[in-house]
């Protein structure tokens, strides 16, 4: 006859795996204490302690038991990580302890689940007890804190078991709510590994951080306006080294809403390391937005940001009178029927771009995709490529002017590459720089008050993809693969 066997587990981790992941299930908190004492004592190694509890048919077990420990990535199926262990156990009314080592490199912050097969006296088959995820330990909680005080007036650790809150609201309400005494001493909230479905709004001069992208996940659904996002944000904010996400079927989707107070004089709101993923697929919906920034400062360092949208408006980056500023930024828009832009700055903004890429995709309406659509605006950008079904660059200037700059930048587009209009100032500048367009204008300039220079690597249709009309002015184009007049820049 089959044995049934039904286990209650927990287990410690050795100080070597304590930035890692740990292992700590749920348990009577006097046991977990003399847990915690038994991790103090541990060698410092890639050894841990397991300990657990077997009953047979609702009675502690007592005997000598055979078992096998596997690692794997997920809870059902997955990879198996490192080869099985098999350890003699001898439970005592039911409790017993053994050592297991897969090594370091397993537990490097991605989510990991031990699978545990016993064989007691009399039993005929192995009897598999299931897989088991492994949380972070409280102990490795506190050791992770400690490690992250240094620059911050207090760390507070959110876990889903172990930490000192469950999710992140609940530690942010928890900080002072005098913007005075956060900004004096800045606070830390780390966030363990896991999804957290919440909207978080974070405090001024807060750092929001996560054990990596893919790994602790922010997610959310969608809203009735384009500022209720997965996460707010107000001022001299770092948020890094995690995922957010908004998958709503609502009008608007929005992944991050930074909104500051108008010459507050603060520094950016900084995202460090954080993948954006934001979808909306509601018929009738208006607008998908990664990154909305009103009336603030912000800074993108190595940042992913991925839009998609059914019908609505698919935007990467939208930014009003703000400053918006990145490096090794992704941003690609999707949009079936709807217009997709990668940055867009329908107002006056100041706008700075390094070693990044732009891609803008309308499946259905090529001439709805805009890699950059800019107003009044301000945008220097080098090392860039910019990819768009439609127009690269939609540079206009209504009423305060605008200035365009890019150096060893690649514009590829299915319409316009440049295109250059407006009733004020429009100075553009591509220098260094590749333009093709598959079927409209490399450059297009359209008006008596825009002037460009171009000096170029590789110029796509020659003359026959240039037109300036209305009065514009090209002051200067030289292209190394071309022929061209006006004159050669200097």
């Amino acid at each position: 006859m089959k044995t049934i066997w039904k286990n209650m587990l927990w287990a410690s981790v050795s100080l070597a795996l304590l930035l890692a992941i740990a292992i700590l299930f749920a348990a009577p908190s006097a046991w977990a204490q003399h847990l915690l004492q038994g991790v103090n004592n541990a060698a410092s190694d890639t050894t841990f302690t397991y300990q657990g509890r077997l009953t047979h048919n609702g009675a502690p077990v007592t005997g000598s038991c055979t078992a096998h420990f596997s690692l794997y990535d997920a809870q059902n199926g997955g990879l198996q990580i490192g080869p099985t262990q098999t350890s003699t156990i001898t439970p005592h009314d039911g409790l017993f302890t053994t050592a297991l080592d897969f090594g370091a490199s397993p537990f490097n912050g991605a989510p990991r689940w031990l699978d545990i097969a016993v064989k007691c006296a009399g039993d005929g088959d192995w009897v598999t007890l299931g897989r088991t995820p492994i949380t972070a330990a409280p102990y490795a909680l506190y050791a992770l804190k400690a490690a992250k005080t240094e620059g911050y007036g207090n760390v507070i650790v959110v876990a889903k078991s172990g930490g000192d809150y469950a999710t992140i609201q609940a530690a942010i309400d928890a900080l002072p709510n005098s913007e005075e005494t956060l900004c004096k001493t800045p606070m830390l909230v780390w966030v363990a590994p896991g999804a957290y479905t919440e909207t978080v709004t974070l405090k001024p001069c807060m750092t929001l951080e996560g054990a990596g992208k893919d790994l602790t996940i922010i997610k959310s659904g969608g809203g009735f306006m384009a500022t209720q996002a997965t996460v707010m944000v107000g001022t001299q904010t770092t948020i890094r080294s995690l995922t957010i996400l908004n998958q709503g079927e609502a009008s608007y989707a929005t992944g991050v809403y930074a909104v500051g107070v108008p010459n507050h004089g603060y520094p950016p709101v900084i995202l460090e390391d954080v993948k954006i993923n934001v979808s909306n697929v509601l018929t009738g919906s208006i607008a998908a937005i990664g990154v909305n920034v009103q009336n603030n400062a912000i800074t993108l360092n190595n940042v992913e940001i991925d839009v998609f949208s059914n019908d609505a408006d698919a935007i990467g980056v939208n930014t009003n009178d703000s400053s918006v500023s990145g490096r090794d930024v992704s941003i690609q828009v999707n949009s079936m029927s709807g217009k997709a832009t990668g940055l867009h700055a329908p107002t006056f903004s100041v706008m700075t771009l390094f070693d990044s890429s732009l891609v803008a995709q309308s499946w259905q309406d090529d001439s709805k995709a805009t890699a950059v659509a800019a107003v009044d605006a301000s945008l220097y950008a080098t090392h860039v490529n910019v990819l768009s079904s439609g127009v690269g660059l939609d540079a206009a200037c209504q009423s305060g002017g605008g200035g365009y700059r890019f150096e060893d930048a690649a514009i590829s587009s299915g319409g316009n590459a440049i295109y250059a209009h407006g009733n004020d100032m429009v100075q553009v500048e591509i220098l260094e720089s590749s333009l093709s367009s598959n079927s409209g204008q490399s450059l297009l300039l359209d008006g008596g008050q825009v002037y460009a220079k171009m000096r170029l690597t590789e110029l796509n249709g020659g003359a026959a993809s240039i037109t300036v009309q209305n009065g514009a002015h090209l002051a200067c184009l030289q292209a190394h693969n071309q022929n061209l007049q006006p004159v050669t820049c200097p």
